[in-house]
């Protein structure tokens, strides 16, 4: 009567795990081996079907104990020490896949922490120099050929200090010209006291 009351009861409700243990206590009690192997098998099932594989190969082992001759018992607790490996395998592959991300992002990122300082560093040089290139061009205009050389080569020192290749060349060729313009002053102011 207490073995009717437990199928019942699990008919409704098939996930009450104590009352599928009462019911193979109940079977090995009357000698059913076959009616509690059963009952193993049902929990191995649901435990895989759940995805705890371990505990799922333990109820399948149980049941077995009580049954050897259920082959198909053999099978499923094949299925899951497979299913339980694959999922370690998966496991230890998808650590090696996160720590090599991990590194990674930290490589890339250490690489965008030096690029942006960098960029800083180039962006605070170019606007000194374009600074210092309009002091000179300001210096020119003016006719004070040394202090406009005096500001070309700041520009041209932070030019080559920062790589900043692509301005080298006009600069270079600016201060040529300026000290060029100074020549000529200064020749002309020789030759205005040579005249006196």
């Amino acid at each position: 009567e207490a073995k009717a009351i437990c199928l019942r009861a699990l008919e409704a409700d098939p996930g009450q795990v104590d009352l599928r243990r009462d019911l193979i206590e109940i079977c090995l009690h009357e000698g059913d081996k076959n009616g509690a192997a059963r009952q193993h098998e049902v929990m191995g099932d649901r435990l895989a079907a759940g995805g705890q594989s371990r505990l799922a190969a333990e109820q399948y082992r149980k049941a077995m104990q009580l049954c050897p001759t259920l082959t198909h018992l053999k099978n499923k607790l094949a299925n899951v020490l497979l299913t339980q490996e694959d999922r370690r395998v998966r496991s230890k592959r998808a650590a090696r896949v996160v720590s090599t991300l991990v590194v990674a992002l930290a490589l890339i990122a250490a690489v965008l922490a030096y690029e942006i300082k960098n960029k800083r560093a180039y962006d605070t040089a170019r606007a000194r120099a374009d600074e210092l290139v309009e002091k000179a061009k300001a210096e020119e205009k003016a006719e004070r050929y040394d202090e406009a050389l005096q500001f070309y080569r700041e520009a041209l020192d932070l030019f080559l200090d920062n790589g900043l290749k692509d301005r080298w060349t006009p600069i270079l060729r600016s201060a040529q010209l300026a000290g060029e313009a100074l020549k000529e002053l200064n020749g002309r102011k020789v030759a205005a006291e040579l005249s006196l």
